[in-house]
This record gives structure tokens, C-alpha cells and sequence, in this order.
């Protein structure tokens, strides 16, 4: 199963509506992530990486003896598939490794969005889209382990939206675990961070998918997460690698963005102890990122570098509900400008806004993981969901994030849930499903784990 949601991106761009925006020396063009049709309005990305394989009862779908069931008119996705969202139109479009044009051959287990970034690479107009499969075997020996070299896709965004037209396959360095794309130097083209657990390598000018210099290859122990926003204040987006060391803990490392690019040496280098660290945004609206930490407990806490390049807790949250927060998702759900945080366990999904002295202060919401209008609605007690996912993002481009989650193994549902931000926060008003792969009416397969990026 793919780790947890890495929220690979700053949110901060403050070239997209819906987003805080950040006071900095240097002001950075912005990258523009996912709004792959050039509308204004943010598209939402859902991944399962999984093969659509179960029972055949109750209209699911499985795989009897290499032979694929067919769903909707075509063999089910195997090794993982991408449901892209449209935001405004609510289209869906289903792209795996099965659609034409997409290189190499679907297996099972090849992870095909285990990983997702996404920004204006080539300048068009158009967001365009990084997917890593993970575990895509590409030796003549699938069986064996040493053909786990995993693969990056990159597909290009235009007028109607991603294609599969020239579609590239991206220069191989191994596994890629988490994936970063931000203008680490500010001129105008973004750079690509690519972790393979025990390296990083950066690289300029992404847009290609040829063979790229990589301006510095950083070396670790093993990067499980990775987030990109301006950490000092500076105006450059910096890079933060979760590294964890087993028996040892987890390290902290930030190197800083520049006008040359990414600083080869890192600025901060802190031992976190055994804990998870997940995304950056600027809370208290300084021009400064925090990162996130979140404790077992349901504590999360929220730590700044200082001037002198160490790191300080800010302030503290406690999850409503007491649970382990299982993904969390930043965005503005109100349009006041401030940074809004929204937690979803196994329970429900929690938005808490800022404003106040500690987040959640001035107001939160909570919304039950079902959703009206999916089958199993009306039952009770926890939803089977195995690691649920939330996103805060502008879908309809008035300035307010709208929250998205996924409602995925109740009575075999496989869908997105998509509420309304507005003026007063959150409203169920005008909720709408959209199904990751099917349709609510034939049934849908059941999912163990989607990602939203």
C-alpha cells in the first residue's frame, strides 16, 4: 500500500484563487498546479494504485485466472489508475497505464500513482502532471526484485485538459518515493525534486521528460516525505526532507532555495524523535511556512525555523475527536485569507479555520465520512476505510477551497465527496459525488486507499 499522502506542494501560490498568499522579499511566478485546462479553477486529482480486483458478487469486479472483467465497457484498470476531477464541469476522466498513449505495460503492483505532482512546466498555460509508479518492473526479470526501478510519467495538460498525446517517460533514477515541483530559483521555470529514498536529485527544466542535468544529488537514509514552501521569509521556496533512521527516529532537513537554485547543504538538520511529519503552509500569515508534526496522541504540532536556522514550535492543536489524524489538507475554505486546516480519521472529517490565537479557535466543522446519495449512507458506525484522504482546493475559482474527501468501502463505495467553500466556511448546500471508476447506479469496485493531491 502507498504511504500516507505526502503533500508533496505548498499551497501557497499566490497566482491561483483560494489560496493564502504570502508577504516575501522576492515574489516568485507562480507555478500554477492543477488546473490542467487553463479554466482558473483548480482540478482535483484522485489515485489508487492498487489493481480493481474483488469479489464478483454484489457487482465488484475481480480477475479470474489473468482474465480482466470489464468495467464500463473497457478492461479494469490493473497497477493503479489516476480519476481526474475537473473543476467548474465536475468531468471526470480515468487515466491508467492501460490508455493509450501512456508508456509502458500495466502489471500488478506497479503503484501508477503512488506519487503525483503538478505545475506549468513548459509555460503553455496549462498545469501538466508528474505520476510515479513505484514499483513499475522494468527489467526482463519481473519477478525478481532487482527490476523494481520504478517509473515517472509526465502528461501534459491543454485546452481540453490532460492528454495522453505525447505523453513522456521521464528519465529513471530508481524508486521515486515523494515528488516536488516548485521554482526553487524564481525565474520562471520550475524545478522537479525527485526522492529515491536514500537520494534526492533535483532537476531543472521538467517539461521535457529528456534526460536532465540534476543541479545536486543529495544523500540520505530514507526519505519518506517531502514538502516545498518558503520556510525563511525570503521569498525562494525551500525543501524539507522527512528522514527517518529506523531505530533512531525521524531528521528534519530544509535546504534553502536561492537565485542559483537549491543550496547544496542543509540550512537545518533536527532529530523530531518518532513522529509524522506531513505538510507546510504559513498559518499565522507572516510570509513564513510552518510545518506540520503530528503526534499518536491526535496532537499536531506546528514548527517555524528562527532567524538563526533552528526550529521552535509556533503553537499547538489537538485534534477534535481525540483519533489520529489520518490526512490532513490546508487551503482557504472561506476566503479570508487565512490558512484553514482540514483532519480526516476514520469518523469524519474536521475543518478548522484560522484567524484565532491557536487554529480551530474562531471556528471548526465537522462532517461525517458518509456522504448523501451513496449507497450506505444511512448506515452506522465507522466507514471501512483504511487510510481516508481530504484536499482544501478551489474546484470552482471564486476564491473559496472547496473540501473533498474520499468515501471509499462503504456497501463498495468508490467515490470522491465534494462540499461548497463559502463566505461562511463549508456547506453541504450543493454537495455532489463524483465516482472514481463506474457509476453509483451499476455498483462500484470496492478500494482500499485513494491519495488526492
Amino acid at each position: 500500500m502507498a504511504l500516507t499522502v505526502v503533500c508533496a506542494q505548498s499551497t501557497d501560490d499566490p497566482g491561483v484563487p483560494g489560496n493564502p498568499r504570502q508577504a516575501a522579499l522576492v515574489r516568485c511566478p507562480p507555478t500554477r498546479p492543477n488546473d490542467f485546462n487553463g479554466d482558473g479553477k483548480r482540478d482535483l486529482v484522485a489515485a489508487y494504485t492498487w489493481d480493481v480486483t474483488t469479489t464478483r458478487e454484489n457487482g465488484r469486479v475481480r480477475e479470474i485466472d489473468g482474465e480482466r472483467e470489464m468495467l464500463d465497457g473497457r478492461p479494469a484498470p490493473k497497477g493503479g489508475f489516476l480519476t481526474i476531477v475537473y473543476g467548474g464541469s465536475g468531468r471526470r476522466q480515468v487515466i491508467s497505464q492501460s490508455t493509450p498513449g501512456v508508456p509502458g505495460e500495466p502489471e500488478s503492483e506497479d503503484d501508477f500513482g503512488s506519487r503525483a505532482a503538478s505545475a506549468d512546466l513548459n509555460g503553455d498555460g496549462y498545469s501538466d502532471l508528474l505520476v510515479a509508479a513505484t514499483h513499475e518492473v522494468s527489467s526482463e526479470r519481473p519477478g525478481d526484485d532487482v527490476g523494481l526501478t520504478g517509473r515517472i510519467t509526465l502528461l501534459y495538460g491543454g485546452r481540453k485538459g490532460l492528454t495522453t498525446s505525447g505523453a513522456r517517460r521521464f528519465p529513471n533514477g530508481g524508486q521515486p518515493y515523494t515528488m516536488a515541483v516548485s521554482d526553487l530559483d524564481c525565474d520562471g521555470s520550475p524545478e522537479l525534486a525527485v526522492a529515491y529514498r536514500e537520494r534526492v536529485r533535483v532537476y531543472r527544466n521538467p517539461a521535457t521528460g529528456d534526460r536532465l542535468v540534476a543541479v545536486t544529488t543529495l544523500d540520505h537514509h530514507d526519505i519518506v516525505k517531502s514538502a516545498v514552501s518558503d520556510f525563511t521569509g525570503d521569498g525562494y521556496p525551500d525543501l524539507a526532507l522527512f528522514d527517518v533512521e529506523h531505530g533512531i527516529g525521524s531528521h528534519l532537513y530544509v535546504y534553502k532555495g536561492s537565485p542559483g537554485g537549491l543550496v547544496s547543504r542543509p540550512s537545518l538538520d533536527s532529530h523530531l524523535g518518532f513522529f509524522d511529519l506531513d505538510l507546510a503552509a504559513d498559518f499565522d500569515g507572516d510570509g513564513r511556512a510552518e510545518l506540520v508534526r503530528r503526534e499518536h496522541s491526535g496532537q499536531m504540532d506546528f514548527l517555524q525555523m528562527t532567524a538563526d536556522d533552528k526550529l521552535r514550535p509556533l503553537t499547538t492543536a489537538v485534534h477534535p475527536i481525540g483519533h489520529f489524524p489520518e490526512a490532513i489538507a490546508v487551503g482557504d475554505a472561506d476566503g479570508d485569507g487565512r490558512t484553514d486546516l482540514a483532519i480526516a480519521d476514520l469518523d469524519e472529517t474536521v475543518v478548522m479555520y484560522g484567524g484565532g490565537r491557536t487554529l480551530g479557535e474562531r471556528r471548526r466543522q465537522r462532517f461525517s465520512a458518509t456522504c448523501p446519495g451513496l449507497p450506505g449512507d444511512d448506515e452506522k458506525g465507522p466507514v471501512d476505510l483504511r487510510e481516508p484522504s481530504v484536499a482544501l482546493t478551489d474546484m470552482d475559482g471564486d476564491g473559496r477551497a472547496e473540501l473533498a474527501f474520499d468515501m471509499v468501502g462503504r456497501a463498495g463505495a468508490a467515490a470522491v465527496c465534494v462540499l461548497r467553500g463559502t463566505a461562511g466556511g463549508i456547506t453541504t448546500d450543493g454537495l455532489r459525488t463524483v465516482p472514481l471508476i463506474g457509476d453509483n447506479r451499476q455498483g462500484m469496485p470496492h478500494l482500499h486507499k485513494v491519495d488526492l493531491y
